[in-house]
């Protein structure tokens, strides 16, 4: 018996193919060409020349900055004590609890996006060798802390810690989630250091001692050239600190991201409760190298697609671009 098909089956044949070679050659052109980013930057004199590319659509921003220098080396403190003493610490202060695991391989992998390369994560040893083998000279190299207590092989609570001598002679230490410097740990479990805010700030009472979520950015702008996102206050640093470089937002005189200079390096803090936020915010800012001195000078947003490129003239002696504003998907920092 013959069948026939109908002009509508033939038609339904037809899209149905159709349709599959498109998904087919959709799949094909993901698999084959992935988004891709990438910049470049130049210094003529007092110019310097950027492009910027990607094979999709994004948003851009490029900063002229002065004062800013990459971190060429990271490590990441992964406290192996912190479940151990996290009930002590609690009967003391308010203490956030954690997976440290987690934390550092997110706050890597958005580094890495933003073009750093070398971060590692180190126990107390492991922290001890690296502030003890570069305090000498730790220029370009940073320690991201996001614990409670630091090992007392590099800090006890006194001026003549290693820490604040690697600090001093160039190094750049993060604090996020906690109170900076309240205990060190040892052996015998965590200890409290009484003064710790004048330790490292010079000024008792400056570091918000309640959570609050912040409306208002900081009165320079740079909340909004970065595009940091993180209003949360939790253990955010006073807006009058001597010296402070506060940025990001603020609350009641508190800033959530601020930056302090010690000797030839500084200290910086990050507000907030690590979510993905905060940790974008504190990629965004180490990757940018930003410093106690670091000042804005200009800035340029708008639209890539393929490539698109512009300059700035001035005595800017660094610039970082940065991809797709609050979903960040690439960043570098140039250096003249």
């Amino acid at each position: 018996m013959l069948v026939r098909q109908s002009r509508t089956d033939i038609i339904v044949v037809i899209a149905v193919a159709l349709l599959a070679l498109m998904v087919a050659g959709e799949l094909g052109a993901y698999a084959f060409h992935p988004n891709s980013y990438s910049a470049s930057a130049e210094w003529d004199g007092s110019t310097v020349e950027y492009t910027v590319e990607s094979n999709g659509s994004d948003g851009y921003a490029a900063v002229a900055m002065q004062g800013s220098s990459p971190v060429e080396e990271l490590v990441i403190y992964i406290d192996e004590s912190f479940d151990d003493n996290l009930d002590d610490a609690r009967e003391v202060c308010r203490v956030l609890g954690f997976d440290q695991g987690s934390m550092a391989d997110q706050l890597t992998k958005q580094l890495s996006m933003r073009g750093m390369s070398e971060v590692s994560e180190e126990d107390s040893s492991g922290l001890s060798d690296f502030v003890n083998s570069t305090k000498a000279d730790a220029a370009g190299k940073g320690i991201f802390v996001a614990g409670y207590a630091l090992p007392s092989s590099v800090y006890t609570g006194s001026a003549s810690d290693p820490i604040f001598e690697w600090i001093s002679n160039g190094g750049r230490l993060y604090w996020a989630s906690s109170e900076i410097g309240r205990f060190y740990s040892d052996e015998s479990g965590i200890h409290e250091v009484p003064g710790n805010e004048t330790l490292f700030f010079g000024t008792e009472g400056c570091i918000f001692g309640d959570s609050a979520v912040a409306t208002e950015t900081d009165p320079a702008g740079l909340c909004d050239v970065f595009t940091l996102q993180c209003n949360d206050m939790d253990y955010a640093l006073s807006m009058s600190v001597p010296g402070v470089l506060s940025m990001g937002y603020v609350h009641d005189g508190f800033a959530s991201v601020s930056l302090v200079g010690m000797g030839a390096g500084s200290v910086c803090v990050f507000s907030g409760t690590l979510g993905i936020r905060q940790t974008e915010d504190m990629a965004q800012v180490i990757a940018a190298g930003i410093t106690d001195d670091t000042v804005v000078l200009d800035t340029r947003q708008g639209e890539v697609k393929g490539e698109t490129g512009g300059s700035f003239t001035g005595p800017q002696d660094s610039l970082y671009i940065y991809i797709g504003g609050v979903n960040t998907v690439f960043g570098r920092l140039f250096v003249d």
